[in-house]
């Protein structure tokens, strides 16, 4: 006799619904329109102005340093013929050339931009550094022969010889010190302190200048990123006629037609019956009642 197994069931879309389940088909939109994107901030930094007196304090500054640095170069080169010519002009012609070179390179640079910018304050600062601290040296040489020369023993611009009878040394043939040039020696003094001033000033103006500009680069700036906050409110409008929304099939599980009509899981039909009996058939609506379950809860009496 031949006998009717179960029917291969095919493999069910996890939480599968009919069309009319899902309602009447809808897109979003924009209420206030999408939001545009917007293009990379550009941070400009403004460069920390000037103001109008210290350009002018420092260019004069500057045109007075290139005056006092010719006239260091023109004092120390006026020995000569004295024994001081050699020595004088080595140590005190350097740190004259130096600034003049600088302070007229800094003339230059704001004549050709019309007063706008001029050589980095950065670069000031150690080029003035070095002018004060060569002139501060040479003007404390110079202090320090003058103070001798004047208030010291003046046997050593003379020559001596040993007298016998007085026991004693006699000074014969003196000069004056420096040759006589002691009044060029003291001016050479005087400008040598008053170029170490012109720089000294200029050294502190230019360390607040480069003071002022970096903290003008280190100001924080804050970028807000548009994509960081919600977007803006959204509705609801009806698709068209005809359109349909796609839905992607759960990973690993074939699609089924939804318009179909056969049960997800369709029961059999026939059912194995006793020898000599025909099978019994059972309408798929009509299922054998599952039997009763009873379940026992504990509830733990009350203490007395």
């Amino acid at each position: 006799m031949a006998t009717t197994g179960p029917q291969p069931q095919a493999p069910s879309q996890a939480y599968a619904q009919f069309p009319g389940a899902y309602g009447q088909p809808f897109q979003t939109y924009s209420q206030y329109g999408a939001a545009q994107p917007q293009a990379n901030q550009q941070i400009i930094r403004a460069e920390p102005t000037e103001t109008k007196g210290w350009k002018i304090t420092r260019s004069a500054l500057h045109g007075a340093g290139i005056v006092v640095a010719i006239l260091c170069i023109a004092l120390s080169f006026s020995f000569k013929g004295t024994t001081t010519e050699v020595f004088t002009a080595w140590y005190s012609s350097p740190a004259a050339l130096i600034a003049f070179v600088w302070s007229l390179s800094e003339l230059i640079v704001r004549a050709v931009q019309k007063q706008k910018a001029g050589i980095h304050p950065g670069a000031h600062v150690g080029m003035c550094l070095l002018i004060w601290l060569a002139a501060s040296f040479v003007a404390g040489i110079h202090s320090t022969f003058a103070a001798i020369s004047h208030y010291g023993d003046r046997s050593s611009n003379c020559d001596y010889r040993y007298d016998s009878s007085t026991q004693d040394y006699q000074y014969y043939n003196c000069t004056l010190p420096f040759n006589g040039r002691f009044g060029q020696w003291i001016a050479l003094t005087v400008f040598s302190w008053l170029l170490w001033l012109i720089y000294f000033i200029l050294f502190i103006g230019s360390c607040i200048d480069t003071h002022k500009r970096n903290q003008a680069k280190r100001q924080r700036v804050v970028i807000v990123n548009p994509g960081s906050f919600w977007g803006a409110g959204q509705g609801w409008q009806q698709l068209p006629q005809g359109a349909q929304i796609a839905q992607a099939p759960a990973p690993g599980i074939p699609l089924q037609n939804r318009d179909s009509t056969q049960p997800q899981n369709p029961m059999p039909t026939e059912f194995y019956s006793e020898k000599g009996k025909e099978p019994q058939r059972l309408s798929p609506t009509h299922q054998p009642a599952a039997p009763p379950q009873i379940t026992e809860y504990y509830t733990p009496s009350a203490s007395k």
